[in-house]
């Protein structure tokens, strides 16, 4: 986005200078989708049946 790596490190210091940071300790959904899609689709759910005796 910035042309020069000085003027990126000004801007970020200018952002953060005048920002308000909130740190919030809550579990991240995005974090948790990422586990989530990484890990893949579970076993399908199959209906277990009692087969009778024949």
């Amino acid at each position: 986005m910035f042309g020069d790596h000085a003027m990126t490190l000004a801007a970020v210091d200018r952002l953060v200078h005048h920002a308000t940071i909130l740190e919030m300790n809550v579990e991240s959904y995005r974090r948790r989708e990422a586990i989530e899609r990484k890990r893949g689709p579970g076993r399908p759910s199959i209906r277990a049946s009692i087969k009778e005796p024949v």
